[in-house]
Order: C-alpha cells, then sequence, then structure tokens
C-alpha cells in the first residue's frame, strides 16, 4: 500500500496527539476502565518478540493488564517523533517511537505504528503494533517490510 501525505486539520493533529498520549497513560496506570477513551472495540495490539507476533484483542489485552498483582512495577512508555498519514477511508496511520522506561531505570524504545479512525467520540486507536528496536532482538534486527505501510509514497 502506497500512503501519501495529506493535510490534515490542526485540531485533528492535536485530537490523534492526545489519544497516542493518553493511551500510554491508561496502560501504565492499568486504568482498563479508560480503554473506550482511546481504543476502538475491535482494537488488533500487535507485539513483535522474536517468538513471532503476539496479536490481542482489547479484551484480552484488558486482561492481561487486570491479572497484573497492584503492586507490579511497570514500566513508563513515552512515544516521540510521531508523523501522520492520512489513508483514502479517512482513517490515519501514525508511526512514532516510544521509549520505556523499565522500573530497573535499563530503557528499551521502538517503533510504535498505529492506525486510528475518527469516531463520533473522537480519534481512537483500531491498530498498535510494538516493534522493539533497542535492545535489539537476539536474532538481529526485524524485517523493515513490518513498517512498510508507514512509509510515505515518496520521501
Amino acid at each position: 500500500m502506497q500512503l501519501a501525505p495529506r493535510a490534515l486539520s490542526s485540531t485533528d493533529v492535536e485530537a490523534i496527539r492526545q489519544t497516542i498520549a493518553l493511551a500510554n497513560h491508561i496502560v501504565d496506570n492499568m486504568r482498563g476502565d479508560l480503554f473506550g477513551r482511546v481504543f476502538t472495540a475491535d482494537l488488533q495490539f500487535v507485539i513483535t518478540t522474536d517468538g513471532g507476533d503476539q496479536v490481542l484483542t482489547l479484551d484480552e489485552f484488558h486482561q492481561q493488564l487486570r491479572q497484573l498483582p497492584t503492586d507490579y512495577p511497570r514500566p513508563d512508555h513515552h512515544t516521540q517523533d510521531l508523523v501522520l498519514f492520512e489513508n483514502a477511508d479517512g482513517s490515519v496511520r501514525a508511526r512514532s517511537r516510544y521509549l520505556a522506561v523499565r522500573p530497573d531505570a535499563t530503557v528499551t524504545s521502538g517503533d510504535c505504528l498505529d492506525i486510528l479512525v475518527c469516531t463520533e467520540e473522537g480519534w481512537r486507536l483500531r491498530y498498535r503494533r510494538l516493534v522493539k528496536r533497542i535492545p535489539q532482538p537476539e536474532g538481529g534486527p526485524y524485517p523493515a517490510s513490518l513498517s512498510d505501510d508507514w512509509w510515505p509514497a515518496t520521501i
């Protein structure tokens, strides 16, 4: 799929930024009760690991959070370098970098590849893929093709 950047309104851009930022706060604080503020009901949350993709639905992702003990040492997630591309159907692909500061003060980082849709309630994440870059996976970097759809048609 070839994407061409289009001009989203400044209101949409800010709403998308807020949605992505709020998603990190909600997850880091284990506030599954607020998932509807940032995720669609048909969310696909994909975690790319050395063993392959772990694909979670919204309910499965929420269940994983609920199963963690309340004193579970949670990392702090941060996103930066956000780039947006509007698709012909009105959805938006967002590419950003994530940094996760772990409780032991080590850091991991990677690419956050999102698809957002504008609903009656506002912008929501329908798809999120996390692809770790550092520390590098044991088998070497993941194939660049994982993020092909998150590049503009021409750079």
